[in-house]
């Protein structure tokens, strides 16, 4: 039996490239959205309904291993007006991750999520634990840039959408579950293990005017599964030849010991040192 893969325990090392889009909304009463992102592309497209960010990013590396523990992100949007309320969010944040124990890897993957409440807020917090996902056994050895790790490759960064670019009004439909599919088509992803959505009731103020995003993520040890290398498919073929090649040996020689011992077999015992006798 050949041993394709193995798994190994790893810490991924994740960190916040600063690359994200958001939708802020209120479908339930009204047709009106905002957003932002980073992608000029993508503002471009419907500039008069962008507003402003202020992004805060911190990162902690408790235990002093190069990797982070613990990553908060806090994104602050300001809104046009104080009577827009918003029931709706969509987020996308993107992350480069680092793999290193075996191959060393690069890979760019998104965190891609929504919440949809009856009541407005002006603030959701979003926890839980970064966690790599893998749908295919990574490279065994080498160095990889997976900057788009999708299964086609006829899919560009913000998918097919972004070829014809009409989003305008259809941005809040359509585009969010574009990139859902489009995050699906990837062979490595990230998912929030024990996730926990907080979509706080209005506050009502006067003087501040905004919804804010809270991220609060974790990164902990996980299994993760390689390619076994041709080294170790030869190792283990000879593993495997020795254990049965004793096995073996050690099986017949007790069965050939009960069987001379117990006289099953009918046995010849002959004396090579007696003289011969000559006529």
């Amino acid at each position: 039996m050949w041993k394709k893969t193995n798994t190994y325990l790893e810490q991924p090392n994740i960190e916040f490239s600063r690359k994200c889009f958001f939708i802020v909304a209120n479908p339930s009463e009204t047709n009106e959205y905002y957003f932002w992102s980073s992608f000029q592309k993508i503002n471009d497209a419907n500039s008069e309904r962008l507003i402003l960010p202020i992004i805060e990013s911190r990162a902690f590396d408790y235990d002093n291993n190069g990797k982070m523990d613990e990553i908060n992100i806090d994104i602050s949007l300001t809104l046009p007006n104080s009577s827009f309320k918003v029931t709706y969010i969509f987020y996308f944040l993107q992350f480069k991750v680092y793999l290193d124990y075996r191959s060393v890897m690069e890979l760019d993957i998104p965190i891609i999520g929504s919440i949809d409440r009856s009541y407005p807020s002006n603030q959701a917090f979003i926890l839980g634990d970064l966690h790599f996902l893998q749908k295919v056994p990574l490279p065994s050895y080498g160095n990889y840039d997976f900057l788009d790790n999708f299964e086609s490759d006829n899919t560009t960064e913000f998918g097919n959408l972004t070829n014809s670019f009409q989003v305008d009004d259809s941005l809040l439909q359509l585009f969010p579950l574009e990139l859902h599919y489009q995050n699906m088509r990837r062979n490595y992803t990230l998912d929030i293990i024990s996730k926990t959505e907080y979509f706080m009731p209005y506050i009502m103020n006067d003087e501040n005017n905004e919804f804010i995003f809270h991220f609060n993520f974790k990164t902990r040890l996980q299994v993760l599964t390689y390619r076994t290398s041709a080294m170790e498919l030869f190792k283990w073929f000879w593993l495997q030849y020795f254990t049965i090649f004793v096995f073996t040996k050690l099986l017949f020689r007790i069965l050939s010991s009960f069987l001379y011992e117990n006289q099953i077999l009918s046995t010849l015992v002959s004396d090579p040192f007696k003289e011969r006798k000559y006529d």
